[in-house]
């Protein structure tokens, strides 16, 4: 059985759609589980019909926060409510293909239990998300991260099919109340897993959306809390002594510590000493991917060099005003 898991906050005019689409499932071993967290507006009025008729298909749960905790809070609580095999996480605002969990099953026929599956996504707006184009299973944890760092896996949370038991078993909760969840919680799931499938069907279907629910303008916390998922990433390599053997987890990590350096410089929603700060902490993660394994390369050393003197140019310019 497939546990569906739907946290609500906020999607008055998109939870109809949402649930229409769980409902039209071909596939019929499913149990869904919404969680309302609280949300301020109509959600669950609206939901109300659409939950009447999931219940002629499928068993139905709905649980409430007693107040609001967020996204990864809710997903937490799907999870601890769910009794399903395997685990699937949808955002509230979002929708499926008819096919899509039949299309996950028929996979898993085909392959056996693997850790987790991912499919395509089909998505409306200005977002890319590489497109799978055959179906493949993955043995190896080697070709499962291999597949990450080369961003031919998305980071969201969304789209794939985990084993409940592989989760309970690797730890692998949201952590509640951090923005940008999906990276950190993606990044664990292709660290922790040995078999993976990839999946050629459309599972998903991702709107876009620039205000609401899911999305919002970046603030402070954005920067502040990727900053803290780039350092949780780190710290879980430097304890996997496997990894550290390899360069291009080195430069994987020199090129997402210059990404965040550049969004940093160039975000005007940051004070000069906290993009100082900020990019102090930058370099001295750098300095920490010492113990990696790493090759001569003259892209990773020019992105190191931009990451130092971004560090040292806000650190004299803050001398200087102060």
């Amino acid at each position: 059985m497939i546990s569906i898991i739907i946290p609500v906050y906020k999607v008055e005019d998109f939870i109809g759609s949402c649930l229409n689409s769980v409902c039209q499932q071909t596939y019929s071993e499913i149990e869904v589980i919404l969680v309302d967290d609280c949300s301020p507006d109509r959600s669950m009025a609206v939901a109300e019909p659409f939950i009447c008729e999931l219940k002629k298909k499928f068993p139905v749960k709905v649980i409430r926060h007693e107040k609001n905790k967020g996204l990864s809070a809710a997903r937490n609580t799907g999870v601890m409510n769910s009794l399903g095999d395997y685990l699937f996480f949808l955002d509230s605002d979002d929708e499926l293909p008819k096919n899509a969990m039949l299309s996950f099953v028929a996979c898993l026929q085909k392959f056996g239990n693997v850790d987790f599956l991912i499919g395509n996504a089909e998505v409306i707006g200005d977002f890319c998300c590489k497109r799978f184009t055959e179906e493949m299973l993955l043995t190896t944890n080697e070709q499962i991260v291999d597949k990450y760092i080369s961003e031919d896996l998305y980071v969201m949370a969304w789209g794939k099919l985990i084993k409940r038991s592989f989760f309970l078993e690797k730890d692998l909760w949201f952590i509640e109340g951090l923005l940008h969840e999906d990276e950190y919680f993606s990044f664990r799931l292709m660290i922790y897993s040995s078999t993976a499938v990839i999946v050629k069907d459309y599972v998903y279907k991702y709107v876009v959306r620039h205000s609401g629910s899911i999305t919002a303008t970046k603030g402070k916390k954005n920067y502040v809390d990727y900053l803290r998922i780039i350092t949780l990433k780190i710290d879980l390599m430097l304890r996997e002594a496997t990894y550290q053997k390899e360069p291009k987890i080195y430069s994987f990590f020199v090129s997402v510590l210059y990404g965040f350096t550049t969004y940093v410089i160039e975000t005007e929603c940051l004070r000069l000493n906290e993009k100082a700060m900020m990019l102090q902490e930058v370099r001295t993660l750098k300095d920490n991917l010492k113990q990696f394994k790493k090759r001569r390369s003259l892209q990773d050393s020019v992105k190191k060099w931009i990451i130092n003197i971004a560090a040292f140019t806000y650190y004299i310019i803050i001398k200087v005003r102060s």
